[in-house]
Formats: structure tokens, sequence, C-alpha cells
């Protein structure tokens, strides 16, 4: 509930009025080219959505180093070091969201038409609902690099300067020279978590998308 609440709808609100603000700007610039819009559209509401996000996500990360702190009480410890430790992992948040929300927005689009075009089902609301889960899937899975990259920042010890997303990645990169071929394919996956929690999060922004769009079609009607 609370990621639905906290990252789902922080997102689909900054999709909802991106895409009223952004929409006609776009089909004047590309056309009625569907997919590049939504694209754009998951790019911008991605990024602004990781900016906002990231401080959150900081003292959360922050709590779980002790089963004693709370979210305040993190909050308060981290403030002694000034504003910097509230801005760790601040850019990995920001692509990570463009990561995710580019493929999001495309694929569920895609996805849908797909679906829509080679099935007689009629329910249309399922079919929406599982081309949001499937494409946030796939977003989540796109995302998994940075998202590895961002908990290792957001895990160094307070008055510390976290590693850059460049240094993480050469790291990794030389790690994974001690495999090969298919082994090196899994020591990636592992070591990114790329499978781990996606069935969930794909979950989670699909029941979020549905509400989202449930309401925004019961306030318009």
């Amino acid at each position: 509930m609370q990621a639905i609440l906290q990252r789902a709808f922080v997102y689909l609100f900054l999709q909802a009025k991106l895409e009223h603000a952004m929409k006609p700007y776009l089909q004047d610039v590309f056309g009625f080219n569907a997919p590049l819009t939504k694209f754009c559209i998951g790019l911008a509401a991605g990024g602004i959505n990781g900016t906002i996000l990231n401080p959150v996500i900081a003292i959360k990360h922050y709590t779980w180093g002790d089963k004693n702190r709370s979210f305040f009480s993190s909050a308060r410890e981290m403030l002694k070091y000034g504003y910097k430790p509230f801005l760790n992992g601040m850019h990995t948040s920001m692509i990570r969201g463009m990561v995710f929300g580019g493929a999001y927005e495309v694929l569920r689009l895609s996805l849908y038409d797909m679906l829509t075009t080679h099935t007689t089902v009629l329910n249309k609301i399922q079919l929406q609902f599982s081309a949001n889960c499937i494409a946030a899937g796939f977003g989540t899975m796109l995302a998994s690099p940075f998202i590895f990259m961002r908990s290792l920042q957001h895990a160094t010890p307070l008055g510390t300067k976290p590693s850059t997303m460049r240094a993480l990645l050469q790291n990794t990169w030389s790690e994974s020279k001690a495999y090969r071929s298919f082994h090196k394919l899994s020591f990636f996956s592992c070591t990114f978590r790329t499978f781990p929690g996606t069935v969930g999060a794909a979950t989670r922004i699909g029941v979020a998308q549905y509400l989202c769009d449930k309401t925004r079609s019961i306030l318009n009607a």
C-alpha cells in the first residue's frame, strides 16, 4: 500500500498532468505518433518522479540500518549533515525514473493495441490491466541496474561522498570478467536483482494505474 500511494500515484499524477500539458505540443512536433508522444511523457514524468521521491527513498534506506530508527528520527539524523544525504543517488534516481517511465508508457500502449487486435475478448479493462502490468514489469527490469546503483549510493555512511554511477558500473563490469557467456548474464541478473520483486512492482503499478484511470473517468463523467 505504501508503494502504491508513495510511488505509483505520484508518477501517475505527473503522467496525467504532463500528458494534458505536453500532448498538444508533442503532436505539433511529432504529428500523431502516439508511441513517441507517450515516450516523451514517460521520460518527463519518470524523471520528475525520481527527483521528487529521492529524498524520501534516501530516508527509507537509512532507516533500514537500525530497527530502532523511525522515518522521522532518521530524517533528523541525516539533517545533522546538511542537505547532501538527501541528495545521494539523485541523478541515478532521476535516470531510473526516466528509463522506467519511457519504457512503461510505450510498452503499455503497444501491448494494449496488440491485445485488442489479436483477441476476441471484449473486456477492455482486463486487457488494459494486463498491458499495464506487463509493461511495468519490463520497465522495472530495464531500470534494475539504476535501482542497484541507487541502493549502494543511499547505503553510503553519512558524511561520506557516495560512489558515482560510472565508478559503480566499472566495478560491476570488472567483477563480471570472472564469468563467461551465459554465466556473465546470470551474474548481472543476480547483481542487479533484475527479476526478484518484478511481479510485485508490476502488480502495484497495474493496480495504481487502474485506480487512477477509474478515478479520472468518474471525475470527468
